[in-house]
Order: structure tokens, then C-alpha cells, then sequence
């Protein structure tokens, strides 16, 4: 995203950061110019109202509501009925009765303190995409009597716990879930996650860890401000600073998958890594993995997963490509991920059980 940056006594502004946040996340850029910026402190104003400010602009209606209304199979949705419980101060729950702490997220989440979202495509949209929900939903109705899922670049993990409590509620008991994060600072959300959706880390895989192409040692950034920094990349090259890096295990796919029976699911978000560690590992998932639902950055990389899946008995189930905005100088930014989901069409003998 272009930056600018930030003088004439805005930089003292307590709500500055809100306000910063709120471009990023829900506009999907940064304001254009100090002149744009100062247009949100004309007058004394609250964080509740710059959130309505945003949330009810024409912009975040063509950037975001919109894609969020993408159409999700409603008899899917009949399956599991939303959650209608209270909500609680400090977290917000996901319709299905996940509930995640605003902590985790950027100052901006604070306004979902005590919220509980609608089902996905609804007015009430929550954090994720509807075509995540969609694949993780259906790799729970089709699970049987098992839910096994792992998530790479897991962050706090909420593509596991959400998978998990999908699988409560359908009456599936034996529930393994494998989790890969690389910064210490949001594997222990994991941890705490877990905790707070009565998941006990210790009988799961849950590793401070990146996915890589081999098995070995990747350094990771410091993460100075956690809740703020979602989207690091591994670096797996020598002579980094280690002030700004932490080391950390770099784990493969096929390291992974051998401590797993077949897998209902493989969430995958890794910052413009994922061509290169899934199709390291291609064939593996061919044998074990029945759905993979992957964040994609870049177009390149969309191509080659496009390729390798689709030439080896797996179907689209859904894609929407990475999207970029263009500066003033002509350099194209990633504004939003992409999403693929695929299922893997072997039948369950014919796959690691």
C-alpha cells in the first residue's frame, strides 16, 4: 500500500491509529494524502463513529460488502444453524459460536467487542470469506466420524477452531487439528484460542513453526506490535539480522501429514508462499488431503496451483483472484488475497486413511 506520511501535528491525534487502521483494513488501502486524512478530525469524533463512518461509506460497499454477498449454498448453511448465545466484552463470536478476543486483531476490532456476526453472505458479515466458510463447512459434513484439519500459517488459528466447533455440533468426537505459525507473539493466541473454545492445545500438533519446502530452519520476523502485523514472510536465507528475525523449525507437508491420518482439510495462508510448499508436497496431497482452501498472492502463484490441481483429479470449487491497487508512480500493491478451494476427487478407499 502507499504510505504517507504523517505531520502537521496529526501524529498526536489519539484516535490517529484508529483511523489509519480503518483505511487498511476495511478500504483495503492507505489515505491518499494528508488532506484525506484530516477530513476524519474536523470535529471531536468517537471510535464508534469513525468505524460507522467507514463501515457505511459507498467505497467499503463497492470493496467489500459486495464481495462479502457472494452467494454460499444455503441448504449448507440449514446444517448449521447459527449460534444465539450472548455475546461477551473483550471477543466477538462467529455464527457458529466461535469465539475469538478482539486483542488479537488490530485497534480497529475493538468496535466488535461483544458482537456476534450472521452467517457468511448476511448483512452481520464476519471476518472471513464466505468461500472459507464454505469449504471448511462442507470438509466437516462430508468428515464421518472423524475431523482431522490443519491450517498453515495458522495465525491464531481460527480456520481450526472453527472447524472444530462445526464438528461439535454435528456429534463428531474425534477431532485432530495440526496448526503451523511462525511468529512466537501469535502461536500463543493459538494457545490461548484454543483455551478460550474449550480445545486443549496439548492434544493437538501445534507447532512455532513455518511451513516450508523442506524440513530445517527459517527465520521468522519480530513481531513488535502482534495484533497490528498480520502478513510476515519466512526467510529461509542466510546473513539477516537476527535483531529483526527470530529462527524457527521450518516443517514440510510431508513432515506434517506423517503425523496425520487423511485430512478433511488443509487451510493454507502463507504470504505468497503456497505454490511452492504445496506442490513440494503435491502428490502427498493428492493421497491424503480431501479439500484445501488457500489464501493466494499473487497471480503467478494462482496460475501454478491453477496447473498443478487441475491436472491432477482435484475441482475448483471456488476462486476469486488476489486484487491490487496502482499508485501514483505505477507500483502495484496487493490489496486483498485470493481464495481457491479444492477438493480432491479420489474416493475415500483410494486415499491414506
Amino acid at each position: 500500500m502507499k504510505d504517507i506520511a504523517i505531520s502537521n501535528g496529526l501524529e498526536s491525534l489519539p484516535l490517529l491509529d484508529t483511523v489509519l487502521w480503518s483505511y487498511r483494513l476495511l478500504l483495503g488501502r492507505n489515505p491518499e494524502d494528508l488532506e484525506e486524512l484530516s477530513r476524519h478530525f474536523t470535529s471531536q469524533v468517537s471510535f464508534s463513529e469513525i468505524r460507522q463512518r467507514f463501515l457505511q461509506s459507498q467505497e467499503f460497499e463497492n470493496k467489500v460488502v459486495r464481495r462479502r454477498r457472494s452467494k454460499i449454498d444455503q441448504a449448507l448453511l440449514d446444517d448449521f444453524p447459527p449460534y444465539n448465545g450472548p455475546g461477551l466484552d473483550g471477543s466477538f463470536y462467529d455464527f457458529i459460536g466461535t469465539r475469538t478476543r478482539c486483542s488479537y486483531l488490530p485497534a480497529v476490532y475493538a468496535g466488535a467487542s461483544g458482537l456476534v456476526e450472521g452467517p457468511p453472505g448476511t448483512e452481520r458479515f464476519g471476518l472471513h470469506e464466505p468461500a472459507e466458510w464454505e469449504g471448511t463447512l462442507r470438509s466437516v459434513l462430508e468428515a464421518g466420524s472423524r475431523f482431522v484439519a490443519v491450517e498453515l500459517g495458522a495465525g491464531w488459528g481460527p480456520w481450526l477452531v472453527a472447524g472444530a466447533r462445526a464438528a461439535q455440533r454435528r456429534g463428531i468426537q474425534d477431532i485432530r487439528l495440526a496448526g503451523v505459525e511462525g511468529a512466537s507473539s501469535h502461536y500463543d493466541f493459538m494457545l490461548q484460542h484454543f483455551r478460550d473454545n474449550g480445545l486443549d492445545p496439548a492434544s493437538h500438533l501445534l507447532f512455532n513453526a513455518v511451513a516450508g519446502v523442506h524440513d530445517g530452519i527459517a527465520r521468522f520476523p519480530k513481531l513488535v506490535h502482534p495484533s497490528s502485523n498480520w502478513g510476515a514472510e519466512a526467510n529461509f536465507e542466510q546473513g539477516q539480522s537476527l535483531e529483526q528475525f527470530e529462527e524457527v523449525e521450518s516443517i514440510s507437508i510431508a513432515t506434517l501429514l506423517a503425523k496425520l491420518p487423511k485430512v478433511d482439510l488443509l487451510h493454507c495462508d502463507i504470504q505468497g508462499a503456497e505454490a511452492d510448499v504445496l506442490l513440494a508436497s503435491g502428490d502427498l496431497l493428492s493421497q491424503q488431503v480431501s479439500r484445501i482452501v488457500v489464501g493466494t498472492h499473487g497471480r503467478v502463484i494462482e496460475g501454478r496451483l491453477m496447473e498443478f490441481f487441475g491436472a491432477n483429479n482435484w475441482t475448483l470449487e471456488h476462486d476469486s483472484a488476489c486484487r491490487f491497487n496502482q499508485d501514483a508512480t505505477g507500483k502495484l500493491q496487493l490489496a486483498a488475497d485470493g481464495v481457491q478451494v479444492w477438493r480432491n476427487n479420489r474416493s475415500q478407499q483410494d486415499m491414506m486413511m
